[in-house]
């Protein structure tokens, strides 16, 4: 509004110049025409000035604009080209790994069928059942050891391969549990098949309540084993579901599955039951296990002296810190999928994921930074944290990196389950649903409970 009447009066006070100057003129008054028209021509000269400089401002402020635009264009084009860069690297990774393992599955069916040689074609291996290099295991101790007993808890394909290395030994008997009657018949039925009915039973064990403290956790039926002396080797293949109420017991086995039945992949047990341990060999199926792992013990426990376990993985991560006006911070991530939903204590975790050895821990480490949050790992200097074994078996290598990021800025990435569980129904989860800056004293108590040492050292490192 003020510069709409500014303009009115400059307009008025410009035609009233050029009235005077016209009329002086006109009357000969040639001297006040004269000054009159200088006026004017200086006015016109202002004016023209001005509308340069307005033109010049114009073209700057479109020139930045333009400049901007291209700038978040090429910002775009090169987030797109890292993305694609380390997709290309997780898919090569991805590709050697399996590889790396269908080359180890391949010779260890190979070395199973050279050992062993069926009378009927045997049931699939894999995927929920036990991998040619556990059944290649099994075969293995049973031929070095020749238990009389085999007790197994999980009935399937490695109840055929039991019983053919029992045959192959020289005899001795195989007690299979399945809590499912239905696909224990299914194995008694693949057992007649192969004429191994004279080794090995299947046996119904339901799944009961297990009371263990303030825990309770289905587990099979002990009733099932009540006539059995001596167990000379016990092989641990379920089973199904996640609790952890057997923990406290001696034994351990990790991932619970059996041939054919999705609702069992993925359980994590301990072993609540044990009979004549002074003289027993106990195996367990644990895709995360530790060949060091000495299992809880309890006052009056016997001594167990040879634990067979599946090669132990490892995980590398990196623990980013930044320092603030209040001190220092720490990023840690909240496990995602509907198992972590709504914990929030002892449900969050340093940014990290499995290797094999063909990979330099620190590279799969910031690899799996990449691959979790969807953003590249920082370059600062690394600081080793050194290495943890969790719960679960899993060795956990740490490095810290001071660097800051921005946890709106990750896009994680996901993985498919089962779920609800025996709902046929897969969907996809994020791995991580968020992460954030935690102070020491916070991370400590969200932290998952073996990572609490990466936070200590940290804080030495730091300190000294």
């Amino acid at each position: 509004m003020l510069t709409t009447v500014r303009r009115q009066r400059f307009t008025v006070a410009v035609v009233g110049l050029a009235l005077a100057v016209a009329i002086a003129a006109a009357l000969g008054w040639y001297r006040v025409a004269l000054i009159g028209l200088t006026g004017l021509l200086v006015i016109v000269a202002l004016v023209l000035a001005r509308i340069r400089t307005s033109l010049r401002d114009s073209r700057q402020h479109e020139r930045e604009l333009i400049r901007k635009r291209i700038d978040a264009a090429s910002n775009r084009i090169l987030a797109a080209v890292e993305g694609a860069r380390l997709e290309v690297i997780s898919r090569e990774r991805a590709i050697q790994r399996s590889t790396l393992n269908q080359t180890r599955e391949v010779e260890a069916m190979i070395q199973l069928f050279q050992r062993i040689k069926p009378r009927a074609p045997m049931p699939l291996s894999g995927r929920w059942a036990l991998d040619p290099t556990g059944l290649l295991q099994l075969v293995s101790l049973i031929e070095q050891h020749r238990p009389a007993l085999v007790v197994e808890l999980g009935s399937g394909t490695s109840t055929v391969w039991l019983g053919y290395a029992l045959e192959k030994a020289g005899g001795g008997r195989l007690i299979s549990l399945d809590h499912q009657p239905a696909f224990a018949e299914q194995t008694r039925n693949v057992v007649e098949i192969h004429g191994l009915d004279k080794l090995v039973e299947v046996r119904d064990a339901p799944l009961t309540p297990l009371q263990l403290g303030d825990t309770e956790s289905p587990w099979y039926s002990t009733d099932a084993l009540d006539d059995l002396q001596a167990i000379d080797l016990l092989v641990v293949d379920g089973p199904p579901g996640h609790g952890r109420a057997a923990d406290s017991l001696p034994g351990r086995a990790g991932t619970g599955r059996s041939a054919g039945r999705p609702g069992d992949r993925g359980a994590r047990r301990r072993v609540p039951h044990r009979r004549d341990g002074d003289r027993a060999t106990l195996v367990c199926r644990d895709s995360r296990p530790d060949p060091d792992y000495r299992h809880p013990r309890r006052p009056g426990d016997p001594d167990l002296p040879e634990v067979a376990h599946m090669p132990a993985s490892r995980s590398a991560g990196i623990l980013l810190y930044r320092r603030t006006g209040t001190g220092v911070e720490v990023l840690l991530a909240h496990m995602g999928g509907p198992l972590w939903a709504r914990r929030d204590n002892r449900a969050w975790t340093v940014p990290k994921g499995e290797y094999d050895e063909s990979e330099e821990p620190f590279a799969a480490a910031a690899r799996e930074f990449a691959e979790e949050l969807g953003v590249p790992a920082p370059t600062g200097a690394p600081v080793e944290l050194g290495e943890v074994r969790q719960s679960g078996g899993k060795l956990v290598t740490v490095w810290a990196i001071e660097a800051d990021l921005d946890p709106d800025s990750i896009v994680p990435g996901t993985f498919a389950m089962e779920w609800p569980k025996g709902s046929g129904q897969v969907r996809e989860f994020p791995e991580i649903d968020r992460v954030a800056w935690l102070a020491p004293e916070a991370a400590t108590a969200k932290v998952i409970a073996a990572q609490q040492v990466f936070l200590d050292r940290l804080l030495e490192r730091l300190a000294g």
